[in-house]
């Protein structure tokens, strides 16, 4: 279970100079990523680099505002012309009623890998491409306050960098110290448990 880097941003499609898409990039989500306030489209989306071609085994979502979102994987090694394979097919985090009134902007979904498709599952990826939407109410700014990827829990296979060297994974560097470095993330820490380390209630 060990996080997936996101190394840099290849491109996006929407974003709010003071809430920009670079907040992906952060190991602490300071502020969310949101749609350019003259954008009213109700669809943006944004191709992400990866630190190193690795299988995909969750991947957390923190929601801004956003009623859907998709998530495709590819390599950047691919021509330009090649399609991304759909990881995730499109998924709810708000509902109509909810989008409407402004409720339930915030929530936290956690996606495995027994909601991806079989036909990226397991494959070894380095460019993920997330698609948000929110055609219930295009008047508000919407967007994500976080994307955390992680490996699967057993991957004992080698990984390959993005500049195509290869390192090998050790069974001995995964699980539980992973878990435990998932865990004190100040992200999940300040989702889950309202406070980050060393704060007390």
């Amino acid at each position: 279970m060990a996080p997936v880097k996101i190394k840099h941003v290849v491109s996006f499609s929407s974003q709010d100079p003071k809430h920009s898409v670079d907040t992906l990039l952060a190991k602490e989500a300071v502020r969310p990523w949101l749609c350019a306030p003259k954008d009213h489209s109700g669809l943006m989306k944004v191709e992400l680099q990866l630190e190193r071609a690795s299988a995909i085994g969750y991947i957390d979502i923190g929601n801004c505002g956003s009623a859907f979102i998709q998530i495709d994987v590819g390599r950047s090694s691919w021509p330009q012309d090649q399609p991304y394979m759909t990881l995730l097919p499109t998924a709810t985090l708000m509902s109509p009623a909810e989008s409407r009134q402004g409720t339930n902007r915030t929530g936290v979904r956690m996606f495995k890998e027994g909601d991806f498709l079989s036909q990226g599952d397991g494959e070894l990826w380095d460019r993920v491409r997330v698609t948000c939407s929110q055609p219930f109410n295009k008047r508000v700014q919407f967007g994500l306050s976080f994307l955390q990827i992680r490996t699967p829990l057993d991957q004992n296979e080698n990984e390959v960098l993005s500049d195509g060297t290869e390192t090998q994974v050790s069974p001995g560097q995964l699980g539980a110290s992973q878990a435990r470095e998932w865990l004190s993330s100040p992200t999940i820490q300040s989702t889950f448990f309202g406070q980050t380390q060393g704060q007390s209630q």
